[in-house]
C-alpha cells in the first residue's frame, strides 16, 4: 500500500489528476496542493535505451483536454534566419534597429532594451571588454570549447520546438514538452499563446499508460518525404505504426493505380524496407518498374510546385495525375487542398461561385476531413480550416436551395452547424496572432447565428 505524501500513513487514495501522489484524507491533499500543483500533471517521465526520456500518460485523457501549459526554458533564433532582435526575436531591418548600450547586440527598439531575457548574453558579451559590433560575422570566445558548442547546438536542434508567434519563427526548449517522442500519427496537438507559451492538448481520447507524442515532421507529407526529413533534421529513421503500414491505415496515401487491364488493385512496396526497390500490385501481383514510380513522383512534385494556382489548373492537375495516382495520394490531396481554398476564397465570392464548383468544393473538403482525421488527427489548424470551409459551403448551398424551393433546409443547417462546431473544437486554443485565431472568432459568431435560426 502507498503512503500519504503528508503524514506517510498507508492509503489507497491518490490525486485524481496525476494518479501519482497519495493522500490519506482531503485535508492533507489541500494542505499539500501548494507543493504538488507544480508537478501535478496527467503524465510522467520514463526512460529507455531506445527512446531516451519520454512521457507516458498516468490516467485516461479526455478529448480536447489540455494536459500541459508551459513557458520556454530558453528561446533562440532559428538555425537559418535573417537578423533578429535578441530580445523579442522578431526580424530587424539593416536600416531600422538599435544597439544595446552595454553589449552592442542588435535590438528592434527601445521597448526591448533592459529586459531580463537579454541579461545573460548581455553580461557575457560585456565582460569581454568591447561591444559586439552587429556588423561582425563571428563572435569569438575561448570560454567554451567547440565540442560543448556543437553539443549545445545539437540539443537545440533535436529538442527545440518551432514557435511561430514571431516573424520569423524562433525555436524554444521546454522542460516537459521537449521530452515528447515523435510519431507520424501523434496523439497531442500544439498551440501557442501570444507570449510563446506552449499549450499541449488531446484532440482525441488517450488511454492510460500511452506514450505521448507529437509529429517532428509534416504529417501531410508522404512516407518517403517524412522519412527523409526526419533523418536529415533529427537523425533517426521513423518506425511508427503509420510508417510501418505501407497502406497508411488503408488510405493508400502513397499508392499508384495498377496498370494491368481490369485490375482495381494498388501498387505499393511490400514493406518500408523495400520503399526504394520493389513495388507491386496488392491484388494481381504486377511488378512495377521502380524507375517509372520515381519518375512520376518527381514530375508530379515539380508540376505541383510550378503550377499557377487557379481552380482550372488544379482540376487539370488532378485529372492528369489520377491516371497513375490513387484518389487519396498525397500529391492529389495537395492539389485538392489548393482547389478547396481557391473556390470562394471569401464569403462574398462564395455567393457567386458556379453550382458545379460549389459542389466540387463540398465533395473535396469532406474527403479531406475524413482522410486527415484518420491520418493526421493532430493537424488541428488544417482540420479547423477544412471544417470552416465545409460549414461555409454547406451554408451557401442551403441559402440557394431555400431561394428556389419551399423545402425545409433544416437538415443541411444542422450539418453546417456540426462542422462549425468541429472547427471551434479544433481551433479553440489558437490565439489571434494567427489566421486561425480570427477564423475561430468568426466560427463562434456563425455557430451562435445558426443556433438561433434552428431554434
Amino acid at each position: 500500500m502507498s503512503q500519504c505524501a503528508v503524514c506517510n500513513e498507508p492509503t489507497k487514495n491518490k490525486c485524481s489528476n496525476c494518479n501519482q501522489i497519495f493522500y490519506c484524507c482531503e485535508e492533507h491533499q489541500k494542505n499539500h496542493w501548494k507543493l504538488h500543483k507544480i508537478e501535478c500533471k496527467p503524465f510522467k517521465v520514463e526512460e529507455s535505451d531506445e527512446l531516451g526520456r519520454y512521457l507516458i500518460s498516468t490516467r485516461s485523457i479526455k478529448p480536447f483536454e489540455i494536459i500541459l501549459r508551459e513557458s520556454a526554458l530558453i528561446s533562440v533564433p532559428s538555425q537559418i534566419t535573417g537578423p533578429v532582435c535578441l530580445v523579442c526575436l522578431n526580424g530587424i531591418e539593416p536600416s531600422d534597429y538599435i544597439e544595446c548600450d552595454k553589449c552592442g547586440w542588435p535590438l528592434c527598439g527601445i521597448e526591448c532594451k533592459g529586459k531580463a531575457v537579454h541579461r545573460a548574453e548581455c553580461d557575457f558579451t560585456a565582460k569581454r571588454g568591447t561591444k559586439k559590433c552587429s556588423r561582425n560575422r563571428f563572435f569569438k570566445t575561448t570560454e567554451f570549447d567547440e565540442d560543448l558548442i556543437m553539443k549545445t547546438i545539437g540539443i537545440l536542434q533535436i529538442n527545440g520546438h518551432e514557435v511561430p508567434v514571431t516573424d520569423p519563427p524562433h525555436v524554444s526548449v521546454f522542460s516537459n514538452a521537449s521530452f515528447l517522442e515523435h510519431s507520424c500519427i501523434p496523439n497531442l496537438a500544439k498551440s501557442f499563446t501570444r507570449e510563446g507559451n506552449l499549450v499541449l492538448w488531446a484532440p482525441k481520447a488517450i488511454k492510460k499508460n500511452t506514450h505521448l507524442s507529437i509529429c517532428y515532421s509534416d504529417a501531410v507529407w508522404g512516407t518517403a518525404e517524412r522519412q527523409q526529413h526526419l533523418m536529415h533534421t533529427k537523425l533517426f529513421k521513423c518506425t511508427c505504426p503509420r510508417c510501418l503500414d505501407v497502406t497508411e491505415f488503408g488510405t493508400n496515401y502513397d499508392a499508384f493505380k495498377c496498370t494491368e487491364n481490369d485490375c482495381e488493385g494498388v501498387i505499393l512496396p511490400s514493406s518500408l524496407k523495400e520503399w526504394n526497390t520493389h513495388w507491386s500490385c496488392s491484388t494481381c501481383g504486377n511488378q512495377a518498374d521502380i524507375s517509372f514510380i520515381k519518375n512520376i513522383l518527381e514530375r508530379a512534385g515539380k508540376d505541383l510546385q510550378a503550377m499557377d494556382k487557379s481552380v482550372d489548373n488544379c482540376i487539370k492537375y488532378i485529372q492528369h495525375y489520377q491516371k497513375w495516382l490513387t484518389n487519396r495520394h498525397y500529391f492529389i490531396c495537395q492539389a485538392k487542398i489548393q482547389l478547396v481554398q481557391l473556390i470562394g476564397i471569401d464569403p462574398k465570392e462564395l455567393m457567386v461561385v458556379a453550382e458545379d464548383k460549389l459542389n466540387l468544393k463540398m465533395e473535396y473538403v469532406k474527403e479531406l476531413i475524413d482522410l486527415y482525421e484518420k491520418l493526421a488527427p493532430c493537424e488541428i489548424r488544417m482540420l479547423g480550416n477544412f471544417c470552416f470551409e465545409l460549414h461555409s459551403a454547406i451554408a451557401e448551398h442551403t441559402r440557394r436551395i431555400s431561394l428556389q424551393t419551399t423545402l425545409s433546409p433544416k437538415n443541411m443547417l444542422e450539418k453546417s452547424l456540426l462542422y462549425v462546431e468541429k472547427c471551434i473544437n479544433y481551433l479553440q486554443h489558437e490565439c489571434d496572432l494567427f489566421v486561425e485565431g480570427h477564423i475561430l472568432k468568426q466560427a463562434k459568431i456563425n455557430r451562435d447565428a445558426l443556433r438561433m435560426v434552428l431554434v
